[in-house]
Formats: structure tokens, sequence, C-alpha cells
């Protein structure tokens, strides 16, 4: 674990941004310990992916309508089993599908989108092809602490 931990490093700009993010929250919070939680809804290409499927093709179960109701249970559970007097949790969720998160997700005064408290995420996601581009170029892709 140690050597992902040198190998998948943030460019010292996104660990600022993220950082920032990280203090606005907290201080527009009482003086609760906070608990993050990142959620992470793929939805674009694999959803189509999915879809088309033979196993979902028969199936009553309509892929991409219920995942709303599974975010939204898992995080009634982590509301129920970590909030209390001395703490809070936290849900940071991102997408490739912001505004299905945005309206899908219910918010109680606990879910914080980086798309709106940090305009630099605002544009569009990379496709894969820009990924691996990414991935491969030294300039770009950065491995360890600099």
């Amino acid at each position: 674990m140690p050597d992902l931990r040198r190998e998948f490093v943030f460019r010292k700009r996104i660990r600022t941004l993220a950082s920032k993010m990280m203090k606005q929250i907290r201080e527009g919070q009482s003086d609760k310990n906070l608990i993050f939680v990142g959620i992470h809804a793929r939805r674009g290409d694999r959803i189509r992916k999915w879809q088309e499927r033979k196993m979902f093709k028969k199936s009553k179960i309509r892929v991409g309508n219920y995942e709303g109701k599974f975010f939204n249970r898992a995080m009634d559970i982590f509301r129920s089993k970590f909030n209390n007097e001395g703490q809070k949790v936290i849900f940071l969720p991102t997408s490739d599908d912001y505004f299905w998160i945005k309206k899908h997700l219910i918010n109680k005064n606990d879910t914080f989108y980086s798309r709106e408290l940090i305009k630099e995420t605002r544009v569009a996601l990379p496709s894969n092809n820009e990924i691996s581009q990414i991935w491969h170029d030294q300039q770009l892709a950065i491995k360890g602490l600099r």
C-alpha cells in the first residue's frame, strides 16, 4: 500500500483546490467532528452497456432507474450509524452526470458537490481516449511526490 500511495498522488494544484473545498465545508458546519464519505456514480457509458446486455433486455428491472434509491438508502445508513451530537457525516458525490446526482441524491444539509464549490471542476470530464493520453504523457502524469 505505501508504494501505491507514492504512485497515485494528486498534483499540488488539485490538492490545494480540494483543501480549500474541505475548509469551506468545515467552516459552514458546527464544531462537530466531520466524517467525509465520497460517492462515485458512474453513469454514462456503463449504463448504456448494461442496458444493451441480453440479460437485461427482457428484465422488468430497468437498469438506470434504481441507483438513486440505492445511494439514498446507503447515505441514510451512514447517517443513522455515524451522526450524533459529536459528529456528522458529509457526502461528497461525483459523477460523469452531475445533473443526475443533483436530481436524485437527497441532500439533508450534508451533501456537497465539488462542481458548485470549485469552479475548475465545471469543465467536461475527459473521455477514455483522453485519459489514456494523459496517463502516457510524462508531462501530465505525475508519479510520486515532486
